[in-house]
């Protein structure tokens, strides 16, 4: 296991891939690679697969004002589409301060490199 930082699998993933596994049991499959060598052949490969793919589903929105589900319902069906980018500013972290400002959003490689804060309305805090 390693440090947040260098893009590795980190004790905080591990912790949170049991706790999936054992909260959703054989509803769920987790896989992870073990003792990948070091240096230019390492490299396990990426998965950019989403919502388009039907890789990432999302449960229904219940229980919620129906503006919001409206919302919701919106903003899912625009990201299967590719049009919506859910890490698109202003973000907030869980101190108040603006880490996306509006209008600017993050990539899928900035996801892996720029994040390191939770979000408004998330308590603790980042390991590492």
């Amino acid at each position: 296991l390693t440090t947040p930082g260098d893009h590795g699998w980190t004790y905080a993933h591990e912790l949170a891939r049991q706790e999936v596994q054992a909260h959703f049991g054989d509803k769920v499959e987790t896989t992870f690679v073990e003792n990948v060598p070091e240096g230019p052949d390492h490299w396990a490969g990426s998965t950019w697969k989403g919502m388009a793919d039907d890789y990432l589903v999302l449960t229904a929105f219940e229980n919620m004002p129906a503006d919001v589900k409206a919302a919701a319902e919106d903003a899912a069906a625009a990201r299967v589409k590719g049009g919506h980018n859910i890490f698109t500013g202003p973000i907030k972290d869980n101190k108040g301060n603006v880490v996306i400002k509006a209008g600017d959003a993050l990539d899928d490689g900035q996801l892996w490199s720029d994040v390191f804060f939770y979000a408004e309305g998330i308590q603790g805090e980042m390991p590492g």
